[in-house]
């Protein structure tokens, strides 16, 4: 191992547009508790937030379904609008299940990190596209 630590970029990074992060959701534990009314007042379906200028960019509104794709899956959910974003970034919590929404995990890779051999789920990338919202 180099005893100094190199930045490789992931070829993902030239072809997909956007950094996923995917942060466990306030409203349940993983995929737990989603069937529950109670949660579904809070969170009743999967959102992306992204940065309103990245999604002006692409033409994109605030409530509007959009399409999240890479090579791993693709998935339609809609977009919510999140200031607090750095650009480039996009956020998709964690604990939807892949049948009621999108699940982060139908974006990642099955690798691993090159120190500690751990999930490397947050080097994914995904590309955005505006859907027919009629």
């Amino acid at each position: 191992m180099d005893e100094l630590p190199d930045y490789v970029p992931l070829p993902e990074q030239s072809e997909f547009e956007f950094q996923l992060i995917s942060p466990n959701s306030k409203n349940r534990i993983h995929s737990q508790f989603g069937n529950l009314n109670v949660i579904k007042q809070f969170e009743p379906e999967a959102y992306l937030f992204v940065h309103p200028l990245d999604a002006e960019d692409k033409e994109m509104k605030n409530g509007e379904k959009i399409e999240i794709y890479n090579h791993q899956g693709r998935a339609e959910v809609k977009l919510q609008y999140d200031l607090g974003l750095r650009r480039g970034n996009v956020v998709l919590t964690n604990g939807h299940q892949s049948h009621l929404g999108a699940a982060p995990n139908l974006f990642t890779k099955g690798c691993e990190t090159d120190m500690g051999h751990g999930t490397a789920f947050h080097n994914t990338w995904i590309n955005l596209k505006k859907i027919n919202n009629e």
